[in-house]
């Protein structure tokens, strides 16, 4: 079960630097996780989300065998595999060492994305450019800061980032003296990472971060939530024109992402009224 921990702290390691060595990380991990199954050194253990999920990946196969498409359907159901990272990462995790080795993994992976984005962004980029940081698209480095920045307010706001142990080889002593700032790293991601995020200009996953920021801020401090409208007025004063313009832009009909956007809708709903149950199948 150790072992476990190494490939998905190298998984997290390249999760926003390269997404092939992540995906090769993921399937070492998942070697790894069947023979400690095989082995009966670890119990099958899910959180209770992951039963809704199981739910929505049948629900799935069920759509891709009533699929106008099913060929196209099946493969595409192939990525309802990604769900076991679940229960890899729970029993990945279960040790205090395991833990503290993937947080300060993906820890390491964030600040890298962080200084090539914005090093590419100060010498690189051309005026209005959506910076995609290490990754093949800007939405694709907007959602992965997404959920780094969904981590960083949470290992800020609800534990230190190495919870009650430390990688095998570190003393007690040493350990002390890094938890704190190692926290405090995490908080600095947050404003150094959403500024990366907003160099994308991908409006969603802005919309997306102050929703998950609401969300933490309930749980964390109930009262500081209303400190989130001034730091969203704040960042807008002090971002870049093309932030502001594009931000602006959610509101205007005239876009024509926007106007593309209300007739997906109205495909959606037309697909509803005539196949209500199953849909078209995934990927169709």
């Amino acid at each position: 079960m150790k072992l476990l921990s190494f490939p998905l702290a190298g998984c997290l390691l390249f999760s926003l630097v390269s997404i092939t060595l992540m995906e090769s990380f993921l399937a070492l991990s998942f070697v790894f996780w069947v023979i400690v199954l095989v082995q009966k050194k670890e119990k099958f253990a899910v959180p209770g989300f992951f039963w809704p999920l199981v739910a929505y990946a049948g629900l799935s196969l069920a759509a891709c065998s009533f699929s106008v498409n099913p060929e196209m359907s099946l493969k595409d159901a192939r990525e309802l595999l990604l769900y076991l990272i679940v229960p890899i990462a729970m029993s990945g995790t279960a040790a205090t060492t395991g833990r503290a080795r993937t947080t300060l993994a993906l820890l390491a992976s964030g600040y890298l994305s962080i200084i090539y984005s914005l090093g590419y962004y100060a010498f690189k980029a051309q005026p209005g450019e959506r910076v995609q940081g290490f990754m093949g698209h800007y939405m694709t480095q907007a959602g992965l800061l997404l959920l780094f920045l969904c981590a960083a307010m949470s290992f800020f706001a609800f534990r230190e980032a190495f919870g009650d142990g430390a990688p095998e080889g570190l003393s007690s002593f040493f350990m002390r003296a890094i938890r704190g700032p190692v926290r405090w790293l995490w908080a600095a991601a947050i404003p150094l990472a959403g500024a990366c995020l907003a160099l994308t200009l991908t409006r969603s996953a802005w919309i997306g971060l102050i929703v998950a920021a609401a969300f933490i801020l309930i749980l964390w401090k109930p009262k500081s939530l209303i400190l989130l409208p001034l730091a969203v007025a704040l960042v807008f004063l002090l971002s870049p024109q093309p932030v502001k313009r594009r931000a602006l832009s959610i509101f205007s009909l005239e876009s024509s992402s926007n106007r593309q956007r209300i007739q997906y809708i109205k495909a959606g709903v037309q697909i509803i009224r005539e196949r209500p149950v199953f849909g078209t199948g995934p990927d169709t």
